[in-house]
């Protein structure tokens, strides 16, 4: 089992909040599940998302596609995501 950790900033909490929710689907396409997604203390625009995998392959696929992309311009993503793969130790 992998985690992986994404962080990046959104224009708006809110708005970009039901947009993550409705893509969870497509996260499980590709073999991931939500473990849990928190906002900084000093900016509660900026987000971590934390996932768990066994595929890190499709893990790998899913961060790289279009789909993604595309999504998260959409939802007001306004950084470049910090991604990190990782097993437990």
């Amino acid at each position: 089992m992998s985690t992986i950790f994404v962080r990046h900033d959104v224009a708006d909490f809110d708005t970009w909040k039901p947009g993550f929710d409705d893509h969870g689907s497509v996260r499980r396409e590709y073999g991931l599940t939500d473990v849990g997604l928190y906002r900084d203390v000093e900016n509660p625009n900026s987000v971590t998302i934390v996932l768990t995998t066994d595929d890190v392959a499709r893990a790998r696929e899913f961060i790289g596609s279009d789909d993604l992309r595309e999504t998260m311009q959409k939802l007001g993503v306004t950084s470049q995501p910090d991604v990190w793969i990782t097993n437990d130790a």
